[in-house]
């Protein structure tokens, strides 16, 4: 996989090279430095950044099983902890009538971001809420921001 080019179109011909991490472990993305022909140097980062394991180390993309370097990965919107691959899936199956709930503790262990099931107790030994992989509010969101711009190329060639 080949170095991004800098999104500043006046950068055109710039030497680009890794600048460091950003990101917590296991949701780490990859920094970029540019160095223009002329002016200074500046960092940025991919318009969709990739997610990375985080540990420095090749992997291996699980649908082709390609070896990635360090830095590669699936890419993910931005200040998503999941790809767009896990959306995307997430999509299909609340499309293919799987519930809210359902889906979002499958893609959480997917993408190996499983929480805790127990619900507890609170300081004062009531119940707490439901813990994140109980509910499908995580789906419910994706369905909201993603479903209309789904909607909107489908129904292009539609009366």
């Amino acid at each position: 996989m080949a170095n991004p080019t800098c999104p500043d179109k006046r950068h055109k011909n710039s030497t680009v090279v890794r600048a460091g991490w950003y990101g917590r472990e296991g949701q780490r993305r990859q920094r970029w430095w540019c160095q223009p022909k002329t002016g200074e140097r500046h960092r940025f980062t991919e318009t969709l950044p990739r997610i990375t394991p985080g540990d420095g180390q090749p992997h291996s993309c699980v649908q082709c099983q390609t070896t990635l370097e360090a830095w590669e990965g699936q890419p993910a919107p931005r200040l998503y902890g999941f790809s767009a691959r896990d959306v995307a899936w997430a999509l299909v199956q609340a499309a293919q009538g799987a519930t809210y709930r359902g889906t979002a503790a499958a893609v959480r262990a997917r993408a190996g971001r499983e929480l805790e099931t127990e619900r507890g107790l609170d300081a004062k030994g009531r119940p707490r809420l439901a813990p994140a992989n109980q509910h499908g509010q995580l789906v419910s969101d994706w369905v909201e921001v993603f479903a209309p711009v789904i909607w909107k190329c489908l129904l292009k060639g539609h009366p």
